[in-house]
């Protein structure tokens, strides 16, 4: 158990940062490692804070997603395909722009600091 954990912590301390290396790889003149360096600045003093409104979006995602679609099993299950297939379509959508909103934010909040 105390490994499984310890993998665990080491999972998402590497996903605080790396996760916002995929939007600075966009950048023009971008490479991968300078994208992960530069996300690993970004975060640095702030992985707890992070890591929290990360793991926020898919707990959230979870509950609203149960409570649409359980009440949709249980009453209209042919329904309940089509609601499945589109949720699924708009949380992409959601998810990127909820993690690109918080790249943003945490860019501002550095230039912030600096001045």
């Amino acid at each position: 158990v105390a490994i499984l954990l310890a993998g665990l912590c080491l999972t998402f301390f590497m996903l605080c940062s790396s996760i916002f290396a995929l939007y600075i790889t966009t950048l023009p003149g971008a490479e991968p490692i300078a994208s992960l360096k530069a996300a690993k600045k970004l975060v640095i003093y702030r992985r707890i804070i992070v890591l929290r409104k990360i793991l926020f979006l898919p707990l959230s995602m979870l509950l609203l997603s149960g409570l649409l679609l359980v009440p949709l099993i249980m009453f209209v299950p042919n329904a309940a395909e089509i609601v499945f297939m589109v949720l699924g379509l708009v949380a992409v959508g959601v998810v990127h722009s909820y993690l690109y909103c918080l790249y943003r934010y945490l860019i501002d909040d550095k230039q912030n600091d600096k001045n």
